[in-house]
């Protein structure tokens, strides 16, 4: 490699070092050391080349020779006199049991705050991905680029594999798609399992290791795949006991036989967390009939790029084929292109932001935690200043107090730096609890050596920040002549201003934080006034698969109405309805339809989701009737096609006409059916609160689409818990093989639907109150500080005719004017950091008035009670006993 900034900087340091050696003591082998040293750097420098190995050693090199430089400088190092350092400084802090007390106490509070949240911010952000090489990987996206669209998508089955045919950039191309559930039968007990649908290059991209058998082959990416499947070690263990054998059996999955050929490593994950249940089985990648067109994009791609290709040379390589189908399939492809995007950013996207807000404001807190103890040791130097001044007398140089104060900073931040950890130990597990439903919460937390070794790092970072200013201020005190023959003070005009300026830094601190919590506080309450579109209250929800041998096509809504027939009849239960997919659950796509009269090009037309609904579905979960009306018993296969849309869709398509009789073309599995509009229902969130309700339509289970799949809503009084055994029971007396599955509240998932959001509101309003604690306690202590140091001249005041109002006022106008200054600079701060974070807000402006006028009355208000207090206390001054006490 050519010469480096790390080569410079590095010879540099050396050649200030070697013209620094005659000062130090034992300067022959220092010379000698420091010779070789820069020798080394300067054959190197003249090759013009450095290995990685190189820097790293000619780095620690350097550090070591400026260790000696800022320690050990004008002194003889050895190993007695740094234990002298820290027996004397133990002693010392003994005999102060307060201030060491407050000090290890509060640096515990910031570093264990601090440690934790960066335990998480490790696993997510910066552990590598458990796969090999995990920085050539990539995620491939469709980007549609026609004017007005702008969105990434996914791909088509057909694109997918001519992107892995004629790529030149990747060792490995796959695609996946989230298939649902297989319901395993046969073996036992009926079991609901997650599966993911692959192509073969899925697991050569991952780097995929296996415990038993063989991953698919290429010869097995085709249409109608052999059914074989591989499947994952927890199901391996927990289903079929470890046992190796199970290679080459067959076992029933959703009604079809299925051959297991693999079994995958313990280690490996699917690279989503944001999923609830890892999948349990990995089957081939069978194109949907139905939308297996170059049109239907409803597949995820990921590849291996090769190890000399960048993501911008990659990116140019799929740019360049989707180009060319472009030009070969213009009707389905007009206008589309890829992105490239690398496997890390796809998983941590959403969190990586809320992290590093809430990882900034524990370093915060931290910050205040040293301005508050760097002013505790300003005024703990106060009474040492004559054992300090005997000391230089007899020799003491300026360095060696400045060392020695030091090191009883680094011994307070140690000891703060090890209980810290052990609160870190227990947070990480409160975190993860906090953290429950979000993708936080599905990582390994824990205190690791990496983990270690930051808070060992902030510890001592921490230390040097608090201890070394008011070491240097301190130890030239003691030296100054005037000083010792004038006051016994480090208070001169150097730890004034240095006082002030911590206070301001510590009030701007707090000022962004609260500002940072109180817009989330903001944003959290608009989130949970949201209307999700339906009552949630006494609804509970479960899922329920049948299998397609049992009950053939167009025979799924008779067994499922006898089931809403079976479910009414228990005790507690008001009414029954059924969807294909619960509200707060997404969607699969957007689908095509046709409105009868408006002829538009193929491929051009409106789109909108569709839903299958049961005809007591709009009652039992409250979702309110617009106009028209629901649907009925009546409307089932043999009637005349129905259809219900939302309001959205109603708004969007029908503006300023009326929709009840319009009739949809909607085109599905094969079938083409004008339906007619008999009902407009309110919109309902479908995917997050925070996201507006898109033109939505609902067709009558009995009429295709059907699905053998359904979400089951059930309106109760009383305990729902308790009537999940009674339900079960008739779930299997009307089908033995349906396995009951992901049974929840409607509330709980209207509550885990904004749980990342709830969960860093509380985390960053708790931060915040600890701020602004920190920082009222730091403002008090310092007015209260100096008010005792200007007793005489209060005393002098009051003996010369000053009023106790004119003290105080004196005292509050001096202690207010940093508060104010770190005020205003803190609303800037957080001015910023709102517009950078402003995709975590809903509803709230980054700039919100109303937030950064509550923020600055708050603190101002606090800044003048903790300058008042100490301020009336001045004011009730007796000037004879202050004059006598001088």
């Amino acid at each position: 490699m050519p010469d480096t900034w790390l080569l410079r900087s590095s010879s540099a340091v050396i050649n200030l070092l070697t013209r620094l050696a005659p000062a130090w003591r034992r300067e022959d082998w220092r010379r000698e050391w420091l010779g070789e040293l820069h020798f080394r750097a300067s054959r190197l420098a003249a090759h013009g080349r450095l290995t990685p190995a190189a820097q790293v050693r000619l780095f620690l090199r350097c550090a070591s020779a400026w260790f000696h430089v800022l320690w050990l400088w004008n002194h003889e190092w050895s190993l007695d006199l740094l234990t002298q350092d820290i027996r004397y400084g133990a002693r010392m802090l003994r005999r102060r049991p307060t201030l060491s007390l407050i000090a290890v106490t509060t640096l515990a509070l910031g570093i264990g705050a601090t440690t934790a949240l960066f335990s998480g911010v490790h696993a997510v952000l910066l552990k590598p991905l458990p796969y090999p090489d995990p920085e050539r990987l990539v995620r491939i996206y469709t980007l549609d680029m026609r004017p007005g669209q702008g969105d990434v998508g996914n791909l088509s089955v057909p694109d997918a594999a001519d992107f892995e045919r004629r790529n030149r950039s990747f060792d490995a191309f796959g695609a996946f798609n989230y298939g649902g559930y297989f319901t395993l039968t046969g073996t036992g007990e009926p079991e609901r399992l997650p599966r993911l649908l692959v192509t073969s290059g899925y697991f050569r991209a991952l780097g995929a290791q296996l415990t038993l058998g063989r991953l698919f082959t290429p010869d097995e990416d085709r249409p109608s795949p052999p059914s074989v499947v591989v499947i994952s070690h927890g199901f391996w263990q927990r289903r079929f006991s470890g046992d190796p054998s199970v290679i080459g059996k067959a076992i029933t999955l959703s009604g079809g036989p299925a051959t297991i050929v693999g079994v995958l490593a313990s280690g490996f994950v699917h690279p989503d967390p944001k999923i609830e249940r890892a999948p349990d089985v990995f089957a081939l990648l069978d194109p949907d009939p139905e939308v297996s067109g170059r049109g239907g994009r409803y597949v995820r791609g990921i590849g291996r790029m090769k190890a000399n290709v960048t993501r911008e040379v990659a990116e140019a390589d799929l740019r360049s084929i989707a180009a060319a189908l472009e030009k070969d399939y213009p009707k389905s492809n007009t206008g589309q292109s890829s992105v490239v995007q690398p496997l890390r950013e796809t998983i941590t996207g959403d969190v990586q932001k809320p992290l590093i807000l809430l990882q900034a404001a524990t370093l915060g807190i931290l910050l205040i935690v040293c301005a508050n103890l760097a002013n505790l040791l300003l005024g703990a130097g106060t009474g040492r200043i004559n054992e300090l001044e005997i000391r230089a007398a007899l020799g003491a140089t300026r360095v060696r107090i400045i060392r020695q104060l030091l090191t009883e900073s680094l011994l307070l931040a140690i000891a703060g730096g090890a209980l810290g950890t052990l609160i870190a130990w227990g947070g990480t597990a409160w975190l993860s609890n906090a953290a429950s439903r979000t993708l936080l919460a599905r990582q390994a937390i824990a205190i690791d050596p990496m983990v270690l070794a930051f808070a060992a790092a902030l510890s001592i970072g921490a230390g040097v920040v608090f201890g070394l200013t008011p070491a240097l201020l301190i130890a030239r005190t003691a030296h100054d002549s005037t000083a010792r023959s004038s006051r016994r003070s480090t208070e001169g005009p150097g730890g004034v201003r240095l006082r002030s300026l911590l206070i301001v830094g510590e009030v701007a601190i707090s000022v962004a934080v609260l500002v940072g919590a109180l817009l989330l506080l903001r944003s959290f309450q608009q989130l949970t006034a949201v209307n999700p579109g339906f009552h949630p209250e006494q609804i509970v929800s479960f899922q329920l698969a049948i299998q397609l041998d049992k009950h053939p096509e167009g025979t799924e809504a008779a067994f499922y109405e006898n089931l809403y027939g079976r479910l009414r009849t228990l005790p507690g239960v008001q009414s029954v309805g059924g969807i294909n997919i619960l509200p707060l659950s997404g969607s699969y796509s957007c689908d095509g339809l046709q409105i009868v009269g408006r002829p538009v090009a193929e491929g051009q037309g409106p789109c909108a989701e569709a839903r299958s609904v049961s005809a007591d579905y709009f009652t039992t979960m409250g979702i309110p009737l617009i106009k028209g009306r629901g649907f009925a018993l009546a409307d089932d296969e043999r009637a005349a096609r129905t259809i219900v849309i939302n309001d959205a869709l109603a708004r969007k398509f029908f503006p300023g006409e009326e929709p009840l009789g319009q009739r949809i073309l909607y085109s599905s599995r094969g079938q083409n059916d004008a339906r007619e509009i008999v009902g407009v229902v309110g919109d309902v969130h479908h995917f997050a609160l925070d996201r507006q309700p898109v033109p939505e339509f609902y067709v009558p289970q009995p009429q295709p689409p059907s699905y053998h799949a359904m979400t089951i809503v059930m309106r109760v009084d009383g305990d729902a818990a308790a009537l999940l055994p009674a339900v079960r029971a008739e779930v299997r007396a009307a089908e033995p093989d349906a396995p009951v599955y992901n049974v929840r509240t409607m509330s709980g998932l209207v509550a885990d639907s904004i749980a990342d959001a709830r969960f860093r509101t509380r985390l960053l309003s708790l931060f915040a109150a600890l701020a602004l604690v920190l920082a009222i306690v730091g403002t008090y202590g310092v007015i209260s500080i100096a008010v005792a140091r200007r007793m005489r001249e209060m005393g002098v005041r009051v003996a010369l005719g000053a009023t106790a109002s004119d003290v105080t006022r004196l005292v509050v106008s001096q202690g207010i004017r940093p508060v104010l200054a770190g005020t205003l600079l803190g609303l800037a701060i957080g001015l910023v950091a709102a517009r950078a974070f402003v995709t975590l807000l809903f509803n709230v402006r980054p700039a919100d008035p109303l937030t950064f006028a509550a923020v600055a009355v708050t603190i101002l208000t606090a800044g003048l009670v903790a300058s008042w207090l100490p301020a009336r206390r001045a004011g009730r001054v007796d000037p004879a006993i202050a004059l006598r006490a001088e």
